[in-house]
């Protein structure tokens, strides 16, 4: 197996680079990572538990639960814009 090489990002055209993606993949990612954000500033704005909000969604329970607490790929809660550093494994 080939030794992997740790790669730190602190911005998103860095982790872009790393990870070989397009500048539209780099959107879409962002995008997702501020509508996964803005999901669960509303859920907790609204004081809606996570079967409501998956309910008016039209998902399931756990996929909200997924997207509101950061651990959906789809919907990751983590950016690389700023200063928070990313790590990815290349």
């Amino acid at each position: 197996m080939a030794r992997q090489e740790w790669v730190i990002a602190r911005t998103a055209e860095e982790l872009a680079e790393a990870l070989d993606l397009s500048p539209a993949e780099v959107h879409v990612w962002d995008f997702r990572i501020q509508l996964a954000n803005r999901i669960a500033e509303e859920v907790i704005r609204r004081r809606l538990t996570h079967a409501e909000a998956a309910k008016l969604a039209g998902t399931s329970r756990s996929r909200m639960t997924a997207i509101v607490n950061g651990g959906s790929s789809t919907f990751p809660r983590t950016c690389c814009s700023g200063s928070c550093p990313v790590y990815a494994c290349v």
